[in-house]
């Protein structure tokens, strides 16, 4: 079986993204952004113009791949009894992949999480955009996008933590010092912590 997180663009793996992790055991926290003056198969051999990427498709995909896989949405409850939404589970033979997920946004547009179930693989995606090819200008090119992840056996339930991200600093309105600093993204879920940049950054940094 093989496990993977990968953000596509236009079908392929996509050498301008970024991820910051905090794993603790069997669960990570894994969260997303992009950045600019970097190549789109390679970092540096094929850098577009101005950082501008044609942009058919670009999702962010957690799948799985092998004999057996299956993809379901979560039906357990959370502590305060409402549905778990969002919480779907990638699994083969007894062991499962639950993937706790909050809506994505690129380029101002709000994207949820789905499951598919096809040629052998199970994936969770979340698709921020799917459409007529469009040019994107990378540095402009704010994502939000995140999900945390744990391995379990059967019979063993997922936790119930609710996946936030909490924007701070740049184009926030706080009346804080920070107000002016680069904006974040503090993303939370569980005792799991990661923070990204609001805004892309230079692929060198």
């Amino acid at each position: 079986m093989v496990l993977r997180a990968r953000m596509l663009l236009n079908g392929h793996d996509l050498s301008a993204a970024w991820c910051r992790n905090h794993q603790d055991g069997p669960r990570v926290l894994s969260a997303w952004w992009l950045s600019y003056d970097s190549g789109d198969f390679h970092p540096a051999l094929d850098r577009p113009a101005g950082s501008v990427f044609h942009v058919a498709d670009l999702r962010l995909v957690v799948s799985l791949r092998g004999r057996g896989v299956w993809a379901r949405e979560q039906r357990e409850q959370r502590e305060q009894g409402e549905p778990a939404a969002g919480v779907l589970a990638l699994g083969a033979g007894d062991r499962y992949a639950v993937v706790h997920t909050a809506p994505g946004e690129f380029l101002g547009r709000t994207a949820t999480w789905r499951i598919v179930e096809e040629d052998g693989e199970a994936r969770a995606e979340l698709v921020l955009y799917a459409g007529p090819p469009t040019p994107v200008d990378f540095h402009h090119a704010r994502l939000r996008a995140a999900f945390a992840l744990e391995l379990l056996t059967t019979g063993t339930p997922p936790r119930t933590a609710v996946l936030t991200g909490e924007e701070t600093g740049k184009e926030t309105g706080e009346e804080t010092c920070e107000a002016t600093a680069p904006g974040r993204i503090h993303w939370r879920w569980d005792t799991l912590t990661v923070t990204t940049p609001l805004d892309p950054t230079p692929f060198g940094r």
